[in-house]
């Protein structure tokens, strides 16, 4: 793994300086340093200039790798919003002072340092360890340059130093643990009593002529959606994919095309042993010469790379420029389970043994002929597609209230369908689903001229709507919602009656507490706390399974004020009298509280300190340097 480590340099610093300063990388250092003639200047650090050029290549790097972490989900309108470009350019001018720190105070990264640092890389492990597959497959993955890239990543794990002392820092005073217990521990003892709604039902009625005047004064909760009746026509991607054929001379052509698409690189497997000294190399492969079996064995006593050392000297799977070219020649002569003789680089004298061969021979064309019928018919239809857009676009618009010169250019076939509503239906044709395509569809030019809508995309889709008919919206039937209307009548009044008892014995528990000796809990008549559940802490970190609504009132109640009885409002089930009888010690909390949780609350706020000391450091390297902004987008 040592040979390994040092012949990639170049190509492992891109993923580790991904995750070390991704906008530096994204950039590159000499990026900053460049700027061509007549180029923008987005702001200037020092005398070195950002230009419009360097922002746009670092904000479309951003864009992908956004795109890489949250898949489907992506959206790429983020990057246009003024404040996100505004903190990549602030990330840009950071990264450049960052490295005038660096040239500063001469810091710069060790082989060794860079090689542990790449061993360490999660990227790069499977099970926890080092993995040398995972390695190359994630590099590959990536398409990185072990040439492009050397510099770059200890130049990253250099600029890292500038900040990493504050990064790493666990300083976390009494205060700060303080303020922590104070915000986060906070609780108080409480005892309920719920009073349910629907115990009230027997005791209300709601007379027809409110369930009228509701009904009335109510009309748009009642109101049914405008609906329409619709034609419309299609132009689908995947319906031109599918009436796709593909003739066996067009594999046989595509596949002599691309055959070079269908080998996979050779790639070979090997295991080393690698020494200082000549002699006690050329005395080891005589060893070797008379027992090949024993290459495991005596890689692990003798072989100086630690890393694959433990391993038997296995070095995993390798393409050709991945290893440094003595190695790599040797190793691509050597026929398959011999040794080679020995093989001078700059790291010493290695013995090799290939132990396999992967790729290198082209996939037959049975083996890859439904992925070549796939693409030729992905080409076929998109390119279909593009030049039928235009001619659906504007023969809908120019049909006027017909499809019928759209349907014969494009052999098409219109559709209908009715009581399309105005609001998204999934009982729809998913083209009639999409918000744009309602919008147009029930807007009051199209309602009223009944003219064909512009091509509207849906997916992989164009679709042109005309409406046939309009149905305005209206008051769903007394008949259907009067149900509803008297649950939402007879619900004020329950709420009502239970609000009024609720509040009734809140303010007899109040009334009755009685202070019997100084500096002691007031006493209350006991007689009133029956139907009470016992009693129970609550506290910010663990409310304890109670409603929201009941905990916020409970902890923000004045520990002055305790004891107290509040009515509480509890949405869909009535009210809740909590009698709040004293705050909770902090020992209390403690030992209720999940230790877990505490320790995550403490990283949190140790967490915002260490924020606060970077932001501190970063203000104070930009006071040192001259720093202009040129851009405010």
């Amino acid at each position: 793994m040592f040979e390994f480590f040092r012949a990639h340099q170049r190509l492992m610093q891109i993923v580790l300086l991904l995750l070390i300063a991704p906008a530096f990388v994204l950039v590159g250092l000499e990026g900053y340093s460049r700027m061509g003639a007549g180029q923008v200047k987005l702001a200037t650090v020092g005398g070195e200039a950002i230009t419009q050029e360097q922002f746009d290549n670092n904000k479309k790097q951003q864009i992908e790798n956004a795109r890489i972490q949250s898949g489907a989900a992506f959206d790429p309108a983020v990057f246009e919003k003024p404040e996100v470009k505004r903190e990549l350019l602030d990330a840009m001018v950071m990264d450049v002072l960052l490295s005038k720190s660096v040239d500063k105070q001469y810091l710069t990264v060790s082989d060794k340092a860079l090689q542990e640092e790449i061993k360490a890389t999660p990227l790069f492990q499977k099970d926890g360890l080092f993995d040398m597959d995972t390695y190359q497959s994630q590099l590959q993955a990536r398409g990185y340059s072990p040439v492009q890239y050397d510099d770059s990543l200890r130049f990253g794990l250099a600029r890292a130093q500038v900040l990493d002392p504050l990064a790493r820092s666990q300083f976390f005073g009494a205060r700060w643990q303080g303020l922590l217990e104070s915000s986060q521990l906070a609780g108080r003892w409480v005892r309920l009593k719920p009073f349910d709604a629907s115990k009230y039902a027997a005791m209300v009625t709601v007379p027809e002529a409110d369930v009228l005047r509701y009904y009335q004064e109510h009309s748009a909760e009642w109101m049914q959606p405008q609906m329409v009746n619709v034609e419309y026509v299609v132009l689908s991607l995947d319906a031109i994919k599918d009436g796709i054929s593909v003739s066996e001379d067009e594999l046989k052509i595509y596949y002599e095309q691309n055959k070079a698409r269908f080998t996979t690189p050779e790639e070979r497997r090997a295991r080393h042993i690698l020494m200082a000294s000549e002699k006690e190399a050329q005395a080891l492969l005589i060893q070797l010469k008379a027992a090949p079996h024993r290459f495991a064995e005596l890689a692990k006593q003798h072989s100086i790379d630690s890393g694959s050392a433990v391993v038997g000297g296995d070095l995993g799977f390798f393409g050709k420029g991945m290893m440094v070219p003595e190695f790599e020649k040797s190793a691509y002569a050597l026929p398959l389970d011999s040794i080679s003789e020995l093989v001078k680089t700059s790291f010493g004298y290695h013995i090799i043994q290939v132990t396999d061969v992967r790729g290198g021979k082209p996939q037959t064309l049975l083996e890859v002929k439904a992925q070549m019928a796939e693409e030729i018919k992905t080409q076929k239809s998109t390119e279909r597609f593009a030049q039928d857009q235009a001619k659906f676009s504007d023969l809908a618009y120019e049909g006027g209230q017909s499809f019928s010169r759209l349907t014969e250019a494009l052999n098409l076939q219109p559709q209908i369908y009715n009581n399309l509503s105005s609001q998204p239906n999934p009982k729809a044709p998913e083209v009639l689903q999409n918000p744009t395509l309602l919008a147009e569809v029930f807007s009051e030019n199209s309602i009223q001229s009944r003219n064909n809508t512009k091509a509207i995309q849906v997916g992989n889709a164009l679709v042109s709507v005309r409406v046939l008919k309009h149905i305005p919206g209206q008051p769903r039937p007394l008949s259907e919602v009067r149900a509803q209307i008297t649950d939402k009548i007879k619900l004020v009044e329950l709420l009502k009656l239970a609000n009024r008892d609720a509040q009734e014995l809140a303010n007899r528990l109040n009334a009755s507490k009685t202070q019997s000796k100084p500096n002691t809990m007031p006493e209350v008549d006991q007689t009133l706390l029956q139907g009470f559940a016992d009693r129970q802490l609550v506290s910010l970190m663990d409310s304890a399974g109670l409603d929201s609504n009941v905990a916020k009132s409970v902890l923000n109640s004045s520990a002055a004020s305790l004891p107290t009885a509040q009515v509480v409002s509890v949405p869909g089930k009535g009210l809740v009298v909590a009698w709040v009888q004293e705050a909770a010690s902090l020992q209390d909390i403690k030992t209720k509280v999940d230790p877990q949780m505490l320790g995550y609350f403490s990283s949190v706020l140790g967490q915002a300190y260490q924020d606060a000391l970077l932001q501190a450091a970063k203000e104070s390297i930009k006071s040192r340097v001259p720093v202009t902004i040129n851009k405010t987008f």
